[in-house]
């Protein structure tokens, strides 16, 4: 279990299928274990150890070409992380809607318990992220 999170890192790296089970290690980070995997358009980062987790970030590269079909796989990926790490919470999946369709004016956040959630844009790279932190 993901302190926190409410994530063992095999969970995060498995949503749905969302991401990789080639999964490396990295370095870069403040000492914690650091698990990196890509999925095609989607990079999913767990911090901490296997039994320890405090982050998850999810980053979703988001097309303006593509019909909106990579807008709606990250849709889809950032709502079952969100469950997967907050799964008492009823409204998560209505949040991430409604954190998407802002997000454009800047990042957006809510505290659950005692993790933080945050989407947040990249617009020039196309690049939507999810973090999930333990407070």
């Amino acid at each position: 279990m993901v302190r926190g999170t409410g994530l063992a890192s095999s969970g995060a790296r498995s949503s749905e299928g969302t991401a990789s089970d080639r999964s490396e290690p990295s370095g870069g980070n403040s000492g914690s274990g650091r698990q990196v995997g890509p999925n095609q358009l989607q990079v999913v980062e767990v911090i901490g150890d296997s039994a320890d987790v405090s982050s998850v970030t999810v980053t979703s590269a988001v097309a303006n070409d593509d019909g909106g079909a990579s807008a709606a796989q990250a849709l889809i990926t950032n709502v079952q992380i969100v469950k997967n790490c907050a799964p008492e919470w009823s409204e998560g999946a209505s949040w991430v809607t409604t954190a998407a369709a802002r997000v454009t004016d800047g990042p957006v956040s809510t505290v659950r318990g005692n993790r933080r959630f945050t989407l947040s844009l990249a617009r020039t790279l196309g690049l939507l992220t999810l973090t999930v932190e333990h407070r």
